[in-house]
């Protein structure tokens, strides 16, 4: 899991943000009288949500490394189920709501719509 956030939900991310950044700084250009305010507001958002993902996905890490010193076979299991599924399913969380914000243009992973659609 922390690979595919690493590898595809961070860069769809920062793209998506990037291009965002960009079209307000194309619009003030252009002229003060163009409204920014839906673009600052999802960037804002995005920004917010990127904090929690690198908070999300630190613990992750670090609750695996935690878990992997653990030499007692019954505790090491019992750590993964109680310390990284829960660790994994907070990442999660805030996976799934980048994914309804970041667009499709930027997001590689298909959606839950696409998954569902493509079961013949």
């Amino acid at each position: 899991m922390m690979d595919m956030v690493n590898k595809q939900v961070v860069p769809a991310v920062l793209a998506y943000q990037r291009e965002l950044a960009e079209l307000i700084l194309q619009k003030r250009a252009i002229g003060a009288h163009l409204s920014t305010s839906l673009e600052e507001g999802l960037l804002r958002q995005l920004a917010e949500l990127s904090d929690s993902l690198n908070d999300r996905l630190h613990n992750l890490s670090q609750q695996t490394k935690a878990v992997r010193k653990i030499e007692d076979k019954l505790g090491q299991a019992a750590a993964w189920r109680e310390k990284v599924l829960t660790a994994m399913a907070e990442l999660r969380m805030i996976v799934d709501e980048l994914e309804t914000l970041v667009s499709s243009k930027h997001w590689q992973i298909p959606t839950y719509a696409e998954i569902l659609n493509s079961v013949v």
